[in-house]
């Protein structure tokens, strides 16, 4: 082989090394960024449902402390009415930000979701019982007005045991990720 030869195969070869390493280099780099953005993704999702979810465990605490009732003299409901929006879930969901998360978890998170939707279907039908038919027969009414109540009081309390039971989980999910 001749002296030209030889320098072009030499330069050809540091070319391709230097290049390989340059994209192996790109490609690290490229990978970790995208697993840290999303790290931070999950965490910021993990930290708008934790919000959400002190934020129903303050609601259920305010409903018991003045729970939803009956009021015969006045024929219509009395006590605390919260409505239980779930933004930070439904974001998640929608963004596809939720399948990030442990199987485990979003089932735990849907469970709550499902009870949390229970509730607001519940405060649909108080917000609406003036509207309805039955309103206007007073033992009829007031019949259905107090099995509302009880539905909302057993729903209620299923949210508030399925949100404490859950948010350990959830708090054990953020640490493992920020470690």
């Amino acid at each position: 082989m001749d002296e030209t030869t030889t320098s072009f195969i030499l330069q050809l070869s540091a070319t391709l090394i230097g290049v390989g390493g340059g994209i192996a280099g790109g490609l690290w780099h490229d990978r970790r960024t995208r697993n840290q953005e999303k790290k931070e993704t999950l965490l910021n999702t993990l930290d708008s449902i934790l919000e959400e979810l002190k934020n129903f465990q303050e609601g259920t605490k305010d409903f018991k402390g003045n729970a939803i009732r009956w009021n015969d003299d006045e024929n219509s409901f009395n006590g605390r009415m919260k409505s239980y929006t779930s933004p930070g879930f439904e974001s998640a969901v929608n963004s596809g930000d939720f399948r990030l998360l442990s199987p485990k978890l979003q089932v735990e998170l849907g469970y709550v979701y499902n009870k949390v939707t229970k509730v607001e279907n519940i405060n649909r039908q108080i917000w609406d019982f003036h509207l309805s038919p039955i309103y206007t027969h007073k033992e009829l009414a007031k019949r259905e007005a107090e099995r509302i109540c009880r539905v909302m009081k057993s729903e209620i309390n299923k949210l508030e045991q399925s949100v404490n039971d859950v948010i350990p989980n959830l708090l054990s999910e953020i640490k493992k990720i920020k470690s």
